[in-house]
């Protein structure tokens, strides 16, 4: 879920394994040379769907790699599959609350522009999304936590399911 420290604990996990680290919407702004915002406004989010569908294919080809997905790619089963499959999937959680309050300062969200309430629009969008967040692989509740706590809470839960 935005807010949730995808990107900062992806690379902050990545770095201590000493792994590539992926971002699925980094690549779609550097494929394109366009915003998420401009292509949610220019294209559609279906179109934007389709970008995040090829990133996520392409960063789940590498090996040693951690990847930071948008929210929303749970939303398609293909890139479920995928990410399930190949990957170990770990749903950095937090409280309403917390997601909000991380991403009131930051860029723009087109996935909430739709609402005029956006803490409404983000349990709205939170509530959708959470069955498909629920079937990671594990759960790290990143509410109140820091980046290193975090990365340190899925190191031990990584070790304690890898073969």
């Amino acid at each position: 879920m935005m807010g949730s420290g995808k990107s900062s604990v992806g690379i902050a996990l990545a770095e201590r394994l000493g792994w590539r680290f992926t971002d699925t919407d980094t690549a779609i702004t550097e494929t394109t040379g366009r915003t998420i915002p401009d292509i949610f406004a220019t294209d559609g989010e279906e179109a934007f769907r389709d970008l995040e569908s090829s990133a996520v294919r392409d960063a789940v080809r590498a090996d040693q790699v951690v990847i930071a997905t948008g929210g929303g790619a749970i939303l398609r089963p293909r890139n479920r599959e995928v990410l399930w499959s190949r990957c170990w999937v770990v749903w950095l959680a937090a409280s309403l609350d917390e997601h909000c309050r991380r991403v009131q300062s930051s860029e723009r969200r087109p996935v909430l522009d739709r609402y005029s309430d956006p803490v409404q629009g983000a349990g709205e969008v939170l509530a959708a999304r959470e069955p498909f967040y629920a079937s990671a692989h594990f759960t790290v509740d990143t509410t109140g936590l820091t980046v290193e706590a975090v990365v340190a809470a899925i190191l031990d839960e990584w070790r304690e399911l890898a073969p």
